[in-house]
């Protein structure tokens, strides 16, 4: 199934530019499969898009790809957004960056901003819908416009504006129309012309020309009885066209004729044919390289100028091979990186240095592999060959012509040992070969016999022969494990050991020995380095002293070299070493100035004069110049990341060569490049309390996808958050490099290494500006990277509007409470007078009661002795008539006035609370009677018609008949005194019964019998506003006319 993807401008990588028929290493890929996330193994399209994300279609969902994990998009039935099929068969990207996706239900829009997907679907009766749901292939042409090609519909152009497809059929009758309705592949050439490649065989060609005046009509072609499967276009116009069954046909469009210019079909299996004729896709990676990826027979790869093929197929014994011959996609990134979909096997990934690092190991079943995989020692001979020394595989002879390894081991020679530590190939063309326990070997490459010498024997200081060097005089010196130095002369046959017992020797645990270019031999030792002068034959030693820091750094030492200009550098277990002879110090190089690991097991000064340093956690270039470590790793290609002490070697042409637990990696320096691309540095996850925020979702925080939004709001109790991000770098992501701050609270940059994870807690209300950067695996920093403002609102509490609220409440309750308290000491002030005045009042009432008390007291005597007498000469009736109506007169004025003087009396006895009832039995109706009896001659002076009603003739009851005849004389006397002349006043007495009667409310359930006294009368009569009033002291009624009436204001008021 063919997919296509759209032109991207290509970085040339500069492995392509090798030879390919001189490339004899197969290339090294990293494998991507479902362990690593894929959702299925059957890679169907790639694609890149304009951010730099890598998209994958499968049999089982869409994935993007970030360089550490895959998000998989999947269709699910119960959520719209969704993909409209897992099937994916095509991608591309319109020129507005818009990823398009065929599936085999539908064509698919990919919105970014939203992370969903616009489905496109056949509608029966719509004509304007898509013709045919099986997607085959998709095209943006140059223009913009999209093409589809569909399975069994023909050929489909979308219009954007209207969202509306045009459809272009096969015609039987019309020769212009296409040639089939089953369309497999679509490509437009640099010519703005469109080849549609089909399920039949047939290409046709829609013309440019033919576009712009605006007709369908193609040019047809039958290339073959195979389906088209891909179609590509080489710089030099030529178009190149995969078949499934008939190889590649190459052809030429010229002046509106398309000529076929080359053929490639399997002939047979020679390095200049192409190895299967099913090609399932093509791929150009620059101007004279093309990539072929076929069905089961792996890739090939074309070198157009010396039209030239070299064969990649998987290795079963190589892990790192091509993991499946059924190729069906490949693709260049545009940072150069090769891209292989496999059937069943998932992705294949070319990048980086892998390619230009050779890795040699053992590998079972092949008898012309290494032998094993511990390799101690490496020499080259002079034809350029490798002698290698391992640890359990005895000798190997690795010929580098023919790609292949000669054992020498106890099988197959008189070696009693496959345990060999050392080589040297000495001035004469001997082999000497160090074993671990057995002693020293001479070998002889011809007869393929060891010759053996050891301590028993030949008076060695060890049989653990761990370094050995060659004098000028073609001596061996000899550096032994636990017995000092030996030098050997096997020309004289002698034998001397320096040890710590017959020597200077600092140390008898030798692991290295070195001689410089003035012939002083350096020993490197478990305690240092001692230095023997031949000529003195004195040692001198160097050893770490923790008060000095210019001493040797601590630790074993396992590396010794000299560069070209002399200087002497020592590898230890505690770093690297450059020794200054002027003051006999040591400069230091550790992990803290950039390397990987401090034990170092070989130093090698390159061609260009850099160091490279063996680690135990891989390979170190040291640039002198600059002062600074590239470290490379198992990621680059590496055997692994710990190598042996002393295995490593540089051969004439300048490739270096390093030795581990698993085989040895074999490389020139020169091709091994910094990845120079800064990555594109995007945020992928926003997380509040530890959960994803969904698009939309009800936290209103995410409008558009994290990587697309500029800003975002929080409120007070969201600031518990954390941020994810990712540089897209493809080569080593796991060693890229990353700083954060977040601008508002820091001022300085979070380094925090590969950690892809912000998080923050508590941060106060305000603005911030989240920045992230990232550096690849090289260093190399993008310092723009990426950014999100972010505003945490306040509580409401301290908002502007809340701080105005609350200031306005304080205001206002402050001024309501002033208001109060003004209000409250207006009140006070204003009780305070009325009490004063009431004070004055009550004291000016009792001032009043008291002085009408003294007055009645006073009055009460004369009047008692007026009265008296005057009663006397009444009773005596000897004064005369006419007098003694007059003394009658007076008596009865006497009286009244007693009757005030009583008042007065009475009232003080109220106010000091002295009254008290003394109850009589009496007939209450005689009583009333005499009482009413005493205005009888007033009411006839005055004309008024007085009369007495009373409803009942008796009534004996119990009263206070000084109390009951005040009550009813002062009304009596109310009534008269407003009564104008020949007015009227009836007294009505009358007996009621009720169970609720006046002055009685609490025995409501009781029913009594009660007198009622009504007293009538013709006079002015009372307002009723001032009806409350007139039982008040002193209180006196006035007319309309404003005429105040005489009265003490007492009667009432005692009644």
């Amino acid at each position: 199934m063919a997919v296509h993807f759209v032109s991207l401008t290509f970085r040339l990588l500069i492995f392509l530019a090798l030879p390919l028929v001189a490339q004899t290493q197969p290339l090294r890929f990293t494998h991507l499969t479902t362990d690593q996330g894929l959702s299925q193994s059957n890679i169907t399209s790639i694609l890149q898009d304009n951010r730099g994300y890598l998209w994958f279609g499968t049999f089982n969902g869409l994935n993007r790809f970030d360089g550490y994990q895959f998000e998989v998009f999947n269709y699910a039935d119960d959520a719209s957004g969704s993909i409209s099929h897992n099937f994916i068969s095509a991608l591309t990207l319109d020129p507005d960056g818009n990823l398009w996706v065929g599936t085999s239900e539908g064509l698919n829009r990919f919105d970014e901003e939203k992370n969903r997907f616009t489905v496109y679907e056949n509608k029966p009766g719509d004509p304007r819908s898509i013709i045919d749901d099986q997607i085959e292939a998709i095209w943006s042409d140059a223009n913009g416009r999209l093409w589809i090609g569909t399975r069994n519909g023909g050929l489909d152009l979308f219009d954007p504006q209207t969202e509306s497809f045009a459809h272009h059929f096969h015609d039987p009758g019309d020769s212009a129309s296409l040639s089939s309705n089953r369309i497999a592949t679509l490509f437009e050439d640099s010519d703005g012309n469109l080849w549609i490649g089909h399920w039949n065989g047939s290409v046709d060609i829609y013309h440019r020309a033919d576009r712009l005046a605006g007709q369908f009509r193609v040019e047809r072609r039958r290339l073959a009885g195979f389906p088209i499967t891909a179609i590509v276009e080489t710089p030099d116009r030529q178009v190149w066209v995969g078949t499934q069954g008939e190889g590649i046909f190459r052809l030429k469009l010229e002046n509106g004729v398309v000529t076929q210019t080359g053929r490639y079909a399997a002939g047979f299996r020679g390095a200049g044919e192409i190895s299967s004729d099913i090609v399932l896709c093509l791929m150009i990676q620059n101007d004279s390289t093309l990539w072929i990826g076929t069905e089961d027979e792996g890739i090939n790869i074309l070198n157009i100028a010396t039209n030239r093929f070299q064969h990649i197929q998987n290795d079963p014994l190589d892990q790192s091979s091509l993991n499946h011959d059924s190729v069906w996609q490949i693709f260049k990134d545009r940072d150069g990186h090769i891209w292989i979909g496999t059937f069943a096997y998932g992705l294949n990934l070319l990048c980086g240095n892998k390619s230009f690092i050779r890795h040699y190991n053992y590998q079972p079943g092949n008898a012309t592999s290494l032998s094993h995989n511990m390799v101690n020692a490496l020499w080259e001979d002079p034809r350029g060959n490798l002698w290698i020394a391992t640890d359990g595989g005895g000798l190997n002879y690795f010929d580098r012509t023919q790609n292949r390894f000669i054992h020498y081991n106890r099988q197959n020679t008189n070696s009693d040992t496959d345990v060999f530590v050392s080589l040297l190939m000495d001035s004469r063309g001997r082999l000497w070969v160090g074993s671990w326990t057995n002693g020293l070997y001479r070998f002889d490459p011809q007869t393929g016999r060891f010759s053996r010498y050891t301590t028993e024997k030949d008076g060695l200081g060890s049989n653990r022969i761990l370094n050995i060097v060659e004098n000028r005089n073609g001596g061996l010196w000899l550096a032994t494990f636990y017995g000092g130095v030996t030098y050997f002369d096997p020309e004289a046959d002698s034998v001397r050991v320096f040890h710590s017992g017959n020597s200077d020797l600092s140390d008898d645990f030798i692991r290295v020995v070195h001689q410089d270019f003035q012939g002083k031999l350096w020993i490197g030792t478990d305690k240092g380095v001692d230095v023997f002068d031949p000529e003195t034959r004195g040692f001198t030693a160097f050893k770490h002293d923790l008060n000095d820091p210019h001493s040797l750094s601590k630790g074993f030492v396992h590396a010794i070299a000299q560069t070209r200009d002399s200087v002497i550098w020592i590898g230890s277990t505690g770093g690297l070493n450059r020794f200054d002879p002027s003051g006999n110090r040591f400069i230091h190089y550790t992990v803290d100035n950039g390397l990987p690991n401090n034990q170092i097991k070989c130093i090698i000064e390159d061609d260009q004069g850099d160091l490279w340093l063996s680690t135990n956690r891989g390979i170190s270039r040291f640039n002198r110049a600059s002062g600074t470590f590239k470290n490379y790793d198992i990621s680059d290609g590496l055997q692994g990341n710990e190598f042996n002490a002393r295995s490593g070697w540089i051969t004439r042409a300048g490739e270096l060569v390093f030795g581990g637990n698993n085989g040895f990696d074999l490389f020139k320096p020169g091709d091994l490049h910094n990845n120079e691309v800064a990555p594109p540095v995007f945020l992928t996850d926003f997380k509040i309390y530890n959960k994803t925020v969904e698009i939309g979702d009800e936290s209103g925080v995410l409008a558009k996808h994290i990587s697309l939004t500029r800003e975002i709001v929080l409120t007070h109790r969201q600031r518990f958050f954390a941020i994810d991000y990712v540089a897209l770098n493809y080569v080593s992501p796991e060693d890229n490099q990353y700083a954060y701050m977040m601008e508002g609270i820091e001022t300085n940059w979070n380094e925090v290494g590969p950690q892809r994870t912000a998080s923050y807690t508590n941060l106060d209300p305000g603005r911030y500006v989240f920045r992230v950067k990232a550096a690849n695996n090289d260093g190399i920093w993008n310092e723009a990277g990426a950014s999100l403002e972010i505003v945490i609102t306040p509580p409401f509490w301290r908002t502007w509007w809340a701080y105005l609220l609350m200031a306005t409440l304080v205001i206002t309750a402050v001024f309501f409470v002033v208001n109060h308290y003004i209000s409250r000491q207006r009140l006070e002030n204003a009780l305070k007078i009325e009490h004063l005045e009431l004070e004055k009042m009550y004291e000016l009432d009792r001032l009043k009661s008291q002085f009408f008390s003294n007055i009645s007291h006073e009055f009460h005597s004369p009047l008692t002795l007026i009265l008296s007498p005057l009663e006397r000469l009444i009773a005596q009736g000897s004064v005369g008539n006419k007098n003694l109506e007059s003394l009658k007169i007076i008596h009865r004025s006497a009286r009244r006035l007693q009757r005030m003087i009583n008042q007065l009396k009475n009232i003080h006895e109220i106010e000091s609370g002295d009254m008290t009832l003394r109850l009589s039995k009496g007939d209450i109706v005689v009583f009333i009677r005499d009482v009413c009896h005493l205005f009888q001659n007033y009411a006839v002076d005055r004309g008024i018609d007085y009369q007495f009603n009373p409803a009942i003739k008796h009534c004996v009851v119990w009263f206070d008949a000084d109390k009951l005849d005040k009550i009813v004389y002062n009304l009596l006397s109310n009534a008269f005194k407003f009564t104008p002349v020949n007015g009227r006043i009836a007294v009505e007495l009358s007996i009621f019964e009720s169970s609720s009667p006046p002055g009685f409310s609490d025995r409501k359930d009781i029913p009594l019998r009660y007198i009622r006294v009504v007293v009538r009368d013709s006079g002015i009569g009372i307002p009723e506003d001032k009806l409350e009033h007139i039982f008040e002291r002193h209180y006196r009624v006035e007319a309309d006319s404003g005429e105040s009436y005489e009265g003490s204001g007492i009667g009432l008021a005692l009644v």
